[in-house]
């Protein structure tokens, strides 16, 4: 029969090496952009969208029934399944912007969303 040390050793090892095995893999994505301009090759700009000036965006002209967007260029895993198990993933943003509209007419926003590639804009969408 094997001594009690040897057997509190064993069991040790085995749960240091098996506690090892179920960390979860995780890659960070932070990103900052203190100024946007058309040099910028990860930011996307799509339909009425325009840079201006001083890091400016605009996403619409003022007239109706237009459409503009701004997206990040580089796609973020934000689930893995390659182990034949989807593991939850989960992500932290933050956007600092302003709304400006020189009559104050309402009908202007913005919107986040998460897409799966190729996310195009749908023809004839306003």
């Amino acid at each position: 029969m094997a001594s009690p040390e040897f057997t509190q050793s064993h069991l040790i090892i085995m749960f240091i090496f098996t506690s090892f095995m179920y960390i979860p893999y995780s890659a960070l994505l932070e990103f900052n952009y203190p100024t946007l301009d058309e040099q910028n090759p990860n930011i996307t700009v799509e339909g009425n969208a325009t840079f201006l000036y001083y890091s400016y965006i605009k996403l619409t002209r003022n007239k109706k029934k237009q459409i503009g967007r701004v997206r990040y260029f580089q796609p973020m895993r934000l689930w893995e399944n390659s182990l034949g198990v989807l593991l939850e993933a989960d992500f932290v943003t933050q956007f600092s912007f302003k709304i400006h509209s020189d009559n104050w007419a309402p009908g202007d926003g913005i919107a986040f969303f998460l897409a799966q590639p190729p996310f195009h804009l749908p023809k004839l969408s306003h």
